[in-house]
C-alpha cells in the first residue's frame, strides 16, 4: 500500500474511536502500527504511515495525543459523518455560560436538547479552541464543562 493510502486507513479508523469519545480520545501508536501489520503493511511502512500520520492530524493534548481539527476535516473529506455545528456550539457555550460555577455535561445537554454524541464532538472543538474546559469528577457526578475566562 502507498503511505497516503495508510495514513488516511490512519485517519479513517482513528476518527472512528475518537467519534466515540472526543473529549476522552487518545492515539495509541503502538496500536495504529500494529493494525497496519496485520492488515499487511511492512513494518517499516506503518512505522512511515505514523509518523506521517501524527504530524499532519494529531496534536499533544493533556499528556497524550488527540486528532487536530485538521484531522477531523480529512476524516470528513475520507467520508466520514463529522458532527460539527456552529449553531450547536453557539447553544453549549450560552449553557455553561449560564451558571457561575461548571455545569455538568448532562446539564448542558439537557438545556441544549442536543444528541450526546453532537455534543460531545462540539464540545471537543470548543476546548480545542480553548473556549471552554472539561473535568472529570472522580466523585461519580460525571464529566463537568466550564468557560474560559477570555
Amino acid at each position: 500500500m502507498a503511505q497516503k493510502e495508510l495514513i488516511d486507513r490512519l485517519v479513517v479508523e482513528e476518527y472512528r474511536d475518537f467519534a466515540q469519545d472526543p473529549l476522552g480520545y487518545t492515539a495509541d501508536r503502538d496500536d495504529c502500527v500494529e493494525r497496519l501489520v496485520n492488515d499487511g503493511a511492512m513494518e517499516s511502512g506503518a512505522e512511515e504511515a505514523w509518523e506521517g500520520f501524527e504530524k499532519r492530524y494529531l496534536v499533544h493534548d493533556g499528556g497524550g495525543l488527540t486528532l487536530s481539527a485538521h484531522g477531523v476535516d480529512r476524516a470528513e473529506a475520507l467520508g466520514e459523518t463529522v458532527y460539527l455545528d456552529e449553531s450547536v456550539r453557539t447553544g453549549i457555550i450560552d449553557a455553561v455560560g449560564s451558571h457561575e460555577t461548571g455545569v455538568t455535561l448532562s446539564s448542558v445537554a439537557d438545556e441544549t436538547g442536543v444528541e450526546e454524541k453532537k455534543l460531545l464532538h462540539n464540545l471537543w472543538i470548543l476546548r480545542r479552541r480553548g473556549v471552554v474546559e472539561t473535568r472529570t469528577d472522580v466523585s461519580g457526578d460525571g464529566r463537568s464543562v466550564v468557560l474560559n475566562e477570555p
